[in-house]
């Protein structure tokens, strides 16, 4: 029993370590929207080059989430956490020493590449330190503490970054990363009881998983909750990742911290709603009531958020408030991933998954930068030109947000209800033998 609580507490402290540089990946990811100013004058760049900029941290994420359940099996998590850390840091030096956007954008492409690792890394340590009833709170508490690095994110880059300056705070981070691989390399372990047939089999069907991936994929079901997991999250990817500062300092005219606390507030709302929906589906036995009224909750915060004509700093962190715990109910997606994947495939599954809900990152936030200089006004500030956009251009631009909420609603109602419950039995067998996935959340 004795042996059994110190691996539990080990196992705990190890996918504590993983769910650190989650939580430093997202403060890296909302970067540029705390420095837009700076990052538009130092390339001089408009506000769709500004997006599509920081949008190259999901041209590596996104795709990365295929192969990312299959690397993780094939060579275990602590090699391809330590590796994937130091592509984040080697990223941020790219970017905090770049002079030209191409290195610029280079940065940000490292970054993307090596933060693909960090969501599902830490959910495969769980699988393997941890009993199957904790993992759903282990998910809830990772994706807590990611928007917890984004919360602090705001605040605290903003701060750094107009007292010492963008690069300068950039050099602290690059510090803050060199000690978490220090952390990962010596303490995070693959295996409760590791034996050289374990990592021989692992490795024989890890190669059969990409057949794992096309099974996924002719699922129809997967797609529905793919979408819906991309256009639930608009709101960080689009506005609380990259667009939330600007529009708020810009279109009304808030100061740069009164503008960066405001949107703390849409991660401090999506930490709190996280856990609460998940209790709430998982006692009412239903995936899909949630989901609709967390969304047709998020679309009207939403609208009043983007087109009510007065809006103070209290009301603005309100709004923020209730959107996060609102649209929070995306977490419910990953269960909704694993329930209908067949149980071998849970974590293919789930990694498909995140792979859609970061496309709106990927294809929105430029677009809506696109949008914003349809609408632009030069204004000379000393010797440079600022690019300035009003109130009238975000609310054409982040329309993306509702029409993305309501595409969301209506896919919620076609969706298949689970009931909370696998729509596969255990020993399920895809057809012809495909695969011979080792599922380590069934242990």
């Amino acid at each position: 029993m004795r042996q059994q609580t110190h691996s539990r507490s080990l196992g705990w402290f190890i996918c504590g370590i993983a769910a650190l540089f989650y939580s430093y990946e997202y403060f890296l990811r909302i970067a540029p929207s705390t420095m837009s100013w700076e990052l538009m004058k130092a390339y001089s760049i408009d506000a769709a080059s500004l997006g599509n900029l920081a949008a190259f941290y999901y041209y590596a994420y996104t795709p990365m989430q295929l192969p990312v359940g299959i690397l993780l099996d094939r060579y275990g998590p602590r090699r391809i956490l330590t590796v994937a850390c130091a592509c984040c840091v080697v990223g941020t030096c790219f970017f905090a020493v770049a002079h030209s956007l191409v290195i610029a954008q280079l940065g940000r492409l490292l970054m993307g590449f090596g933060s693909a690792f960090a969501f599902i890394g830490v959910l495969k340590l769980a699988t393997i330190w941890l009993p199957p009833e904790r993992f759903g709170f282990v998910a809830g508490m990772t994706a807590m503490l990611g928007t917890a690095g984004a919360m602090i994110g705001d605040t605290a880059l903003s701060y750094a970054v107009q007292t010492i300056g963008w690069r300068e705070t950039l050099y602290g981070a690059i510090a803050v990363g060199a000690l978490i691989i220090i952390l990962i390399s010596v303490f995070v372990r693959d295996h409760v009881h590791h034996t050289i047939h374990d990592r021989r089999k692992a490795k024989a069907t890890a190669g059969v998983n990409w057949l794992g991936i096309i099974a996924i994929l002719k699922n129809r079901q997967m797609w529905i909750i793919g979408g819906m997991g991309c256009l639930i999250y608009l709101p960080t990817t689009v506005f609380g990742e990259m667009w939330g500062i600007p529009y708020l300092r810009d279109a009304r005219h808030f100061s740069h911290m009164h503008a960066a606390l405001a949107v703390s507030m849409l991660f401090l709302g999506f930490t709190c709603g996280s856990p609460t929906w998940g209790y709430l589906s998982d006692k009412f036995h239903t995936r899909r009531k949630p989901f609709i009224i967390g969304t047709l909750l998020a679309l009207a915060t939403t609208a009043v958020l983007i087109y009510i004509p007065h809006l103070s700093f209290a009301l603005a962190c309100g709004l923020l408030f209730i959107l996060g715990l609102s649209y929070s109910v995306q977490a419910l997606v990953f269960a909704l991933a694993h329930e209908h994947s067949p149980p071998r495939l849970a974590a293919t599954g789930m990694a498909i998954t995140n792979m859609f809900v970061m496309l709106g990152g990927l294809l929105l936030q430029p677009m809506v930068g696109v949008l914003l200089d349809l609408y632009e006004v030069d204004k000379p500030v000393g010797n440079t030109i600022h690019h300035i956009y009003s109130n009238v251009a975000y609310s054409h631009a982040l329309m993306i947000m509702p029409l993305g909420l309501i595409g969301c609603a209506l896919l919620s109602l076609i969706l298949k209800e689970t009931g909370c419950k696998p729509q596969f039995p255990a020993n399920y067998r895809l057809p012809h033998h495909t695969v011979h996935h080792h599922d380590h959340s069934h242990r």
